[in-house]
């Protein structure tokens, strides 16, 4: 099971995931790869984690998904748009599987740092942090991550603090 994390303290944003893919061979059996990238970074200081399933239909990995996105919304798209984008372009795959999106990023002044959820199975998007709004949040297998970091003082942390929980979390 996969764990992705994304933290907001006042100095910025910490995005952190595990390596872990479950896939099924041609028989059925189970095997783990530890290879698997699950962060897209996305022009604009923006960047994509994902969990859930790993394909969304033959010949299309989520990786794979996300680099397509990134290639069709170009330089333009801003973190405010790309939730929305992202969850329009899965849906039009229409599709049955269940995967969880954080989007993290910068945009304009007055509002600088955000991360939103974007949950495909039942097509939600929240603003989970956004500029004095400081935390963390998990998807995937989230009992050991959650346990470790729901006292900490998000308010009062240093970036390079957010880094090592995160990292240790993972």
């Amino acid at each position: 099971m996969s764990v992705i994390i994304a933290a907001h303290v006042h100095e910025g944003i910490v995005l952190a995931s595990d390596t872990r893919t479950t896939v099924r061979d041609g028989n059925g059996n189970t095997m783990y790869k530890d290879d698997a990238i699950k962060i897209v970074p996305f022009p604009n200081r923006m960047a994509v984690a994902h969990c859930g399933d790993a394909s969304l239909k033959e010949s299309l990995t989520v990786n794979k998904f996300l680099h397509q996105c990134r290639n069709r919304f170009g330089k333009e798209c801003r973190v405010f748009d790309l939730p929305t984008k992202l969850l329009y372009e899965y849906q039009k795959l229409n599709i049955n599987t269940d995967v969880t999106f954080y989007v993290a990023g910068y945009g304009y002044p007055g509002m600088n740092a955000c991360i939103y959820k974007v949950l495909t199975k039942d097509g939600t998007i929240t603003l989970t942090w956004s500029d004095s709004k400081y935390g963390a949040s998990f998807g995937g297998m989230t009992s050991v991550p959650y346990a470790m970091m729901k006292d900490a003082d998000y308010n009062n942390m240093s970036l390079q603090g957010c880094e090592h929980i995160v990292s240790e979390s993972v």
